[in-house]
């Protein structure tokens, strides 16, 4: 497992803490839209994921998040986090129409509930090394590696260490630590 500093657990807590804790209103301030929240957490978890170096040979001046489904609930969090620092490089989203366009991505988040191709797509990123991410329902129960829920007017994740065993992506301890689950089994 990658150990990271403790300021850096520190700045994880804070980060999920304050994306998850009000979708809601924050006083008299405006609501903050469930995507943003999502997006905000789909960016810090790229902060605590270690990719094989292999896996970041393709571009070295991009990390690519990429979306696969609807994005229109997503854009005020994907106009957020485009062009933000991650393992060292920038951030940049890509909208794919299929599973043609996953070399190159880093993280894969899926904005809709799987179909019949669901498994295939998750078996072609993984075996990319790809964090896939998805608030679909049982998504981490179907092989995804973090899932998003939302209860309580909270955002919660969920992680799928098969998953992530099957991706070739070491997930850090502070982040399993804050995880409401996590299934599976570590790595060797």
């Amino acid at each position: 497992m990658p150990q990271f500093p403790g300021p850096r657990a520190a700045f994880l807590a804070v980060a999920l803490a304050m994306a998850g804790a009000h979708v809601v209103a924050r006083g008299d301030a405006a609501p903050v839209a469930a995507g943003t929240v999502k997006m905000a957490i789909v960016y810090t978890l790229g902060k605590f994921v270690e990719w094989p170096a292999t896996a970041l040979n393709d571009d070295p001046r991009a990390f690519t998040l990429c979306i696969l489904g609807p994005t229109a609930d997503l854009q005020q969090g994907l106009a957020a986090i485009d062009a933000k620092p991650v393992q060292g490089r920038e951030l940049r989203v890509r909208r794919l129409v299929s599973t043609a366009g996953l070399p190159g991505c880093r993280i894969l988040y899926l904005s809709e509930p799987g179909d019949s191709s669901y498994q295939s797509v998750l078996s072609k990123a993984h075996a990319l090394n790809i964090l896939t991410v998805s608030d679909a329902s049982l998504f981490t129960e179907s092989g995804g590696i973090v899932g998003l829920e939302t209860r309580d007017s909270r955002i919660r994740f969920s992680v799928n260490l098969d998953g992530a065993r099957a991706a070739n992506l070491r997930i850090s301890s502070e982040l399993l630590r804050l995880a409401r689950s996590v299934s599976g089994t570590e790595r060797d």
